[in-house]
């Protein structure tokens, strides 16, 4: 699996100062991938919350 997503099934408190993460800083958001194919973020000042990511042809799909 790419170095960029966390070996592990997603928990259901997440620690983005322990998993790694996608960040965005133009757009502020925080993206954290797990091997069972859910994802979490974390949007400053308008929440987290988690949904399911896939590559279809080479592009992240993320759906919340």
């Amino acid at each position: 699996m790419p170095r960029y997503i966390n070996q592990k099934a997603l928990l259901e408190d997440p620690n983005l100062t322990l998993d790694k993460s996608i960040i965005n800083s133009t757009y502020p958001i925080q993206l954290a991938l797990y091997q069972d194919g859910r994802f979490y973020y974390d949007l400053p000042n308008l929440g987290d919350g988690t949904g399911t990511w896939r590559t279809e042809g080479g592009v992240l799909v993320l759906k919340a």
